[in-house]
C-alpha cells in the first residue's frame, strides 16, 4: 500500500472537491494573514513605485504571466479563479496600453501588489513546501478576485464590445 503525500496530488483533486480546501473560517483567517504580512505590506509599497513606471508594470506582468503559466499545475485554484486572474492581467495591460481606463486607483494597488507577491520567491508560506506553500497564493488570488469582481466584470464586459465592434467593423 502506498502512502499518500501532497506531492502526489493533481489539481483536479482540488477543483473536483465539493468543499472548499480549506474550512471558510479557516481560509478567512489565511487572507487575513496574508494581507496583515509584511510581504504583503512589502508588495504594496513596491506596487506604488510600479505603478508609476510604464515599464516596470509591463516587466512585471511578463514575470507574472510566465511565473503563472510555469506553475500553473501547482496552484490549488479553481479553473474560474485562474481565468478571473488573466483577465486581471489583462486589464492591467490594456490600461497600461491606454486601451482601458476605468480601473479605480485602489483596485490597481491591490492588484499589482498582488501580482508582486506571487511573484516573490518570499512570501508568508515559501511555495517550495509542497501544498502548503501555495495556501497563502490560493488566499490571496481568491481573495483579490472576490474584492475586484465587479472591475473585473465591467473589463470582461469591455473586452466583448471590442470583440464585438471588429466584428462588425
Amino acid at each position: 500500500m502506498t502512502k499518500a503525500s501532497p506531492t502526489n496530488f493533481t489539481e483536479e483533486d482540488f477543483v473536483q472537491q465539493k468543499e472548499p480546501i480549506v474550512a471558510p473560517n479557516s481560509q478567512i483567517e489565511v487572507e487575513e494573514q496574508v494581507e496583515n504580512s509584511k510581504f504583503y505590506k512589502t508588495a504594496a509599497t513596491k506596487a506604488v513605485k510600479v505603478i508609476a513606471s510604464r515599464n516596470k508594470m509591463f516587466a512585471l506582468l511578463n514575470k507574472a504571466y510566465t511565473h503563472f503559466s510555469n506553475k500553473e499545475n501547482d496552484r490549488p485554484v479553481s479553473t474560474e479563479v485562474k481565468e478571473k486572474f488573466k483577465t486581471l492581467l489583462r486589464l492591467i495591460r490594456a490600461l497600461y496600453k491606454k486601451e482601458y481606463k476605468d480601473f479605480p486607483w485602489g483596485s490597481l494597488v491591490k492588484a499589482t501588489a498582488t501580482i508582486i507577491y506571487l511573484v516573490s520567491p518570499l512570501d508568508l508560506i515559501p511555495d517550495f513546501i509542497p501544498f502548503v506553500g501555495m495556501m497563502d497564493d490560493f488566499a490571496l488570488i481568491s481573495w483579490t478576485i472576490s474584492s475586484l469582481s465587479d472591475d473585473i466584470k465591467d473589463f470582461e464586459n469591455w473586452e466583448e464590445a471590442q470583440q464585438i465592434a471588429q466584428q462588425t467593423t
